[in-house]
């Protein structure tokens, strides 16, 4: 077994484990079973976001010591508030909200999409034999995407309502590793619409 097949399976079984036993007993005493199979994709998302966060801790907070881009000067006092938008960001707090809230509503909109033969937009049918190589998909989507936040976030610059939701992201005067997730809910909810 190769090491990459190791690390998945242990993945797999920690997000197996953690859905089993903490996440699917709240939901059947909460009577919210019916959720049961959208909270176990949410669990792998809260999982790749506590990596995020370990990640973000251990390698950009210790390169952030070594080699600071700027004087560090007790950052704790001012960095709590970007952890903060980190945690809420990163372990799908907003994200499964904004599913809570809304799932019905997309839910219609999207079979009434699918009714007038509206076909979501994916890479894989460009080239067939190229586009659906894993890789390359993956560097299409993200050169795309990325493509998009960039002129989005041009946009939240240009116009004077947007950069008053924008605003709070280029807020913090010391930056730190944890400073990139700091957007207000409006924004967050236009940019998870976008993208």
């Amino acid at each position: 077994m190769s090491l990459i097949q190791s690390i998945q399976d242990t993945y797999a079984d920690l997000h197996t484990w953690l859905y089993t036993q903490m996440v699917e007993p709240l939901l059947f005493h909460a009577g919210a079973m019916a959720w049961a199979e959208d909270l176990f994709d949410g669990t792998e998302w809260f999982m790749l976001g506590l990596i995020q966060i370990l990640i973000i801790a251990i390698v950009f907070r210790t390169w952030e010591r070594i080699n600071p881009a700027e004087t560090q000067i007790d950052a704790r006092s001012y960095v709590r508030t970007d952890m903060l938008y980190t945690m809420i960001h990163r372990l799908g707090l907003f994200h499964g909200v904004f599913f809570i809230l809304f799932s019905s509503l997309f839910f219609y909109l999207s079979g009434v999409l699918h009714d007038w033969r509206f076909e979501r937009f994916n890479v894989e049918g460009w080239i067939p034999g190229v586009t659906t190589i894993p890789i390359v998909s993956f560097l299409i989507y993200l050169v795309i995407l990325d493509f998009i936040d960039y002129w989005y976030h041009r946009a939240s610059h240009r116009f004077h309502w947007w950069w008053q939701l924008h605003a709070l992201h280029h807020s913090q005067t010391r930056m730190t590793a944890w400073s990139d997730d700091r957007n207000h809910i409006v924004d967050e909810f236009v940019i998870l619409r976008a993208l």
